[in-house]
């Protein structure tokens, strides 16, 4: 594969620089030689828009995703995923929490857009848009902490082809954890994944 490029949105706390960090791990142990990840904090220490890159593949050279480059966007955060729109490619995945933060418009003067306009954007971009109640199902869990594992494990399943796979993720989440948080973390991944398996 030439390149292959993720892009995760999402504000600060939500864990956008940890799934970034599984994911460049993951890709190095799924046997990619080249990959570069970067991020932009922004205002995110006071809970503001953060992004994440992971950029794999011969053909990458930098650590910005261009414009029209993202094979796919993990949006922890429902707005913070079309905030990013202009990046997709043309044939490109979005994969969306429904969690809204007021952040995402704090300090601005809009409201918060209602969920059908931010779809109906989405879905001009790409037809490959999957929303999940990444939320509902962390609490399920019993660790709202965990939610953006939730969206990693989803995003692996309905990304085709993923290139990363899913023992890699598994591993580096294993590498990323103290043992201690483990195993909530890995049954966070497998919960989104199969909560998107049958789509």
């Amino acid at each position: 594969m030439n390149k292959f490029e993720i892009l995760v949105a999402g504000t600060g706390g939500q864990g956008v620089i940890l799934i970034g960090n599984i994911l460049d791990r993951a890709a190095r142990l799924s046997g990619f030689k080249n990959v570069i990840g970067s991020e932009i904090h922004g205002m995110a220490q006071r809970g503001g828009a953060l992004t994440s890159y992971t950029r794999m593949g011969e053909d990458v050279h930098g650590p910005i995703i261009s414009v029209g480059c993202a094979d796919v966007i993990i949006g922890l955060e429902f707005i913070e995923g079309l905030r990013h729109i202009e990046r997709l490619s043309n044939n490109g995945w979005m994969v969306v929490a429904e969690t809204r933060l007021p952040s995402s418009v704090m300090g601005t003067d809009i409201s918060y857009p209602k969920r059908d306009e931010v779809l109906a954007a989405m879905k001009q971009a790409t037809e490959k848009v999957f929303v999940l109640n990444s939320q509902k199902i962390a609490h399920q869990i019993g660790n709202i902490r965990v939610e953006n594992l939730v969206m990693l494990g989803a995003t692996a399943v309905v990304v085709n082809p993923f290139p990363i796979t899913t023992e890699s993720l598994k591993e580096a989440i294993r590498m990323t954890f103290p043992d201690k948080l483990v195993d909530i973390n890995i049954k966070a991944f497998e919960a989104g994944r199969e909560a998107l398996a049958s789509i």
